[in-house]
């Protein structure tokens, strides 16, 4: 089925076949999204995990490394727009359309508008399960922070907890 957007959204027998040559099943795919998108929706208000807002979903595109020359800030926000009705809060299903929309624009050139299923396929084992794991491995340590992050920590903020702790 041909849409607007130029593209042929993967159908559910299409989907099942995802999981079996990457070791993941559908149901385990749609639990780690799932997780993905509540942690999002979750982000500064942790009582919503139902609805993911533009910016809020500009920040998972962005964590997951998925910006490029083609998916800017701007085609973000035009894929939610476009996905989501001009509605302000995006729902779990609209949010599966919308990444599947954001694979067929970064990976146009690779694989072509109308087959969006490698495109999917590369931006979920690329780019949204990396950010999955760490955002897990991130959870389960909860005190350590990644290699690339760098704090500097002022001697002066050192010598006043220091004056304070027991």
């Amino acid at each position: 089925m041909n849409n607007s957007g130029g593209y042929k959204r993967p159908n559910d027998s299409t989907m099942r076949s995802q999981g079996g040559e990457d070791g993941i099943n559908l149901k385990e795919l749609i639990n780690k999204l799932k997780y993905l998108f509540n942690y999002y929706a979750s982000f500064g208000d942790r009582m919503n995990t139902t609805n993911l807002k533009s910016n809020k979903f500009y920040k998972l595109v962005n964590d997951a490394n998925i910006l490029d020359e083609r998916v800017t800030r701007k085609r973000i926000d035009l894929v939610f727009c476009a996905e989501n009705k001009h509605k302000p809060n995006m729902q779990f299903n609209v949010f599966l359309e919308a990444i599947t929309r954001v694979a067929v624009e970064k990976y146009a050139q690779v694989y072509g508008n109308e087959e969006p299923v490698e495109s999917l396929r590369k931006l979920l084992k690329e780019h949204l399960l990396p950010l999955y794991d760490y955002l897990c491995d991130e959870k389960e340590s909860n005190t350590q922070l990644p290699a690339s992050v760098n704090l500097s920590i002022d001697t002066n903020a050192i010598m006043l907890i220091g004056n304070i702790a027991p």
